[in-house]
This record gives structure tokens, C-alpha cells and sequence, in this order.
């Protein structure tokens, strides 16, 4: 239910079972090194939750969840349904937790075909090695998630399971760095909607937390996760919250513009030129370049050097039979 809950808000299933493996490693590292704890970078709640299952789980267990883990998320990446997927694991991690471990198994396949505590390998009274290695060699139970339960593959082998990066982490840290992404793929459509409808509460990479303003569609958060898959390679969660979040790209855009057209017209040259042209309104402000007013040749002044403001007036700037009026300055 709690999947399925995430699921519908916009959360990617493999990057809730990632987070999942997260979470076994950090209650490994709390078992082994309990002044791991004391790291900084940790929230309250999971130090007081690490430390509560890091007191109650065996290292061996911790070791069988990561790898099952890391064998599922694999899995769900690949199915065509990840949802369903997601589930299974969930339902192979659940049963497995009432399973003997693997050497634990290996004890019980001894106790029932040889003496108890008979050392694998070891010569029998009445007969040769080979009876005892055929209890060694024979099938082992496979265990959930694909784990034999033989001797060699007690060990987890994560850096075997763990994905090779196909491309460079594309590192995204704003709105503008995705809008940059859909301006590359052309997307026009999810262009308008990141500028339009998402109001950003927090980012981090693979996470994004998103307010929606009243024009949005509430299918933006699985589009957008989508499509940020497509183009980084990397999953991402796009979750919706109840949150006022930041001003949308577009209102941002629209003060600034605001107070641009504001600080131009305090202008003294600009005022004067209102005055002279009434009805004139200031239609845009932009800044000079370097390069454009090196190729202007002209004195600029010492205050605002770099404004230039463009008007429109209904009886234009100048009459049929006059030079155009220019300013040195702009």
C-alpha cells in the first residue's frame, strides 16, 4: 500500500527500492562501526531508526536483503511493468526473512545427510571422502532473488550486481537546468509546463519535490520523471507536495522584467525622453554586451552604461522629414 501510494504521487519504483538498499547499507555501517552514527549528514530519524535495526538484524541478514535488493531493482529497471516488479520483490524480501541464511542451510543439509558438525570433505568411518562430498555438491536450495545457499556465493558480490554507467552524471540542481534539458530534446510541450505550472520545493539529484499551479495537468510528475530518465540515464523521483514552493519560472521572469522596465524608467535620460514622447511606454530593457558596444564605437556614460531601452510610441520617434533622434549614451 505504501508503494503503491509513492507510485501514484510520481514516485519511480526502482528509485524507492534504491533507497531501500540506501537504507540496509547505512544499518550495516551502524553495525559495524556504531560511531558511524555520529556522522552529521544523518537525520535524527534515521539515526534513531538505523540504530533500532542495527541491534535486531545480523550482519548475514543485511547481506541477503542488500543483494536481493540490488538483484530487484535490476529487474525492475528492465520490466516492462515496474510497479508489479517492485511488488515482488517486496513479497520475495518479506518471505525471506523467515529463511535460514546460507550457512545456516548448509548446517541443516549436513544435519540431515551426515553426522552433525561432520566437516564438509571429511572421511567417514565406514567409507570413502566421496559420500561426504556428495553432500557438499549436491543441489542447495536457491533462496529469493536468485541466492544459492552453497558456500562460494555466501558473500555478497555487490560490486558484480552494481549497474556500469552508460554516459557521464548529468548533474541537474534547478528548474533551469531541466528546461535547458527539454530546450536540447525540443520538447516544447514540457518546455511551456516547466515553466509554467511547477512551483520547485526541493532538488537533489534523483529527487525533485514540485508544487503545482492551478494550470498544471497532475500528470507532469510521471512525464517529467520519464523523460528525465530518457535523456540522464539516471532514475528520478518527481514527487507533488502540498507546499507553496518557489515563484514558477515564468513569474520570476516576469518580476525581473518588471523591475528592470522599473529601474529604466527612474532613468534621468529616460525620463526626459518619456516626457518629450508622451503616450511612450518601455516596451523591453536589455543589457549590452561587451562585444556590441565595442562595435557601437560610441562614449557611454558612467552611470548605466550598459542599459538600452527600447520605446514604442503611436507617433513614432521621429516626423516624416527629420533626422532620427540618437542619444550617444544609448
Amino acid at each position: 500500500a505504501e508503494l503503491k501510494g509513492q507510485y501514484d504521487q510520481g514516485a519511480d519504483p526502482a528509485t524507492v527500492l534504491t533507497e531501500l538498499a540506501e537504507f540496509a547499507h547505512l544499518v550495516t555501517r551502524l553495525k559495524i562501526v556504531p560511531d558511524a552514527a555520529k556522522d552529521t549528514a544523518l537525520t535524527q530519524a534515521e539515526r534513531v531508526r538505523g540504530a533500532e535495526f542495527a541491534g535486531q538484524l545480523s550482519v548475514r541478514v543485511l547481506s541477503r536483503v542488500w543483494q536481493m535488493l540490488l538483484k530487484g531493482i535490476t529487474e525492475v529497471k528492465d520490466a516492462n511493468r515496474p510497479l508489479p516488479a517492485a511488488e515482488m520483490v517486496l513479497v520475495r524480501l518479506a518471505h525471506a526473512a523467515d529463511l535460514p541464511t546460507p550457512d545456516e542451510a548448509i548446517r541443516m543439509i549436513q544435519g540431515q545427510c551426515g553426522a552433525p558438525g561432520q566437516r564438509p570433505g571429511a572421511a567417514t568411518s565406514g567409507g570413502s571422502t566421496a559420500g561426504a562430498s556428495a553432500q557438499v555438491s549436491s543441489p542447495s536450495p536457491r533462496m529469493p532473488g536468485g541466492m544459492a545457499s552453497s558456500a562460494p556465493n555466501m558473500m555478497p558480490r555487490a560490486s558484480a550486481a552494481l549497474p556500469v554507467p552508460a554516459q557521464p552524471v548529468i548533474r541537474i540542481g534547478s528548474l533551469e537546468d531541466i528546461l535547458a534539458l527539454a530546450a536540447k530534446n525540443r520538447d516544447i510541450k514540457l518546455q511551456t509546463a516547466i515553466q509554467r505550472d511547477l512551483r520547485l520545493v526541493s532538488i537533489e539529484q534523483g529527487r525533485i519535490q514540485v508544487a503545482l499551479a492551478p494550470t498544471a495537468d497532475h500528470n507532469i510528475a510521471k512525464e517529467l520523471s520519464g523523460k528525465l530518465k530518457d535523456w540522464t540515464g539516471q532514475t528520478w523521483m518527481v514527487a507533488i507536495v502540498q507546499s507553496e514552493g518557489q515563484a514558477t519560472l515564468r513569474e520570476q521572469r516576469q518580476v525581473a522584467e518588471q523591475e528592470r522596465k522599473d529601474s529604466a524608467a527612474n532613468h534621468p535620460a529616460v525620463r526626459a525622453l518619456m516626457a518629450a514622447f508622451p503616450g511612450a511606454r518601455i516596451i523591453d530593457v536589455r543589457s549590452r554586451g561587451a562585444e556590441d558596444a565595442a562595435a557601437a564605437v560610441m562614449p557611454q556614460a558612467d552611470d548605466d552604461a550598459g542599459l538600452a531601452a527600447s520605446l514604442e510610441s503611436g507617433e513614432g520617434l521621429y516626423g516624416s522629414d527629420e533626422e532620427p533622434w540618437s542619444d550617444p549614451d544609448f
